[in-house]
């Protein structure tokens, strides 16, 4: 299935969007990777005069996905310190604002 035609001045907004929602399966993320890819492409193009049209201007920003902080578990922190060396720990205890959960 071709979704964008081949002459680069036939390019609509529309079929931008198309393209941006894929198959549907498309996180946030990847529909805002390819959103500025193609805002950097038409740019190129544009400098270079392959093309005067920039249907990405008239489409709305693909704001940047807000991810919540996944923390390690305790359990993986503490194995993972107890493969440092010791002098590395001491060190860690010093300047990790989580003391207790270093082991010495």
């Amino acid at each position: 299935m071709q979704v964008a035609p081949a002459d680069l001045s036939a390019v609509t907004p529309e079929t931008v969007e198309i393209f941006l929602e894929g198959s549907g399966q498309l996180g946030p993320a990847t529909r805002r990777r390819r959103y500025s890819t193609l805002c950097t492409f038409y740019r190129w193009l544009i400098r270079h005069a392959i093309t005067e049209i920039n249907p990405m201007e008239r489409l709305e920003t693909i704001e940047p996905v807000e991810r919540e902080p996944r923390p390690l578990q305790p359990e993986l922190v503490t194995k993972i310190l107890m493969d440092c060396s010791t002098k590395m720990r001491q060190r860690l205890k010093s300047t990790i604002p989580i003391r207790q959960a270093i082991p010495t």
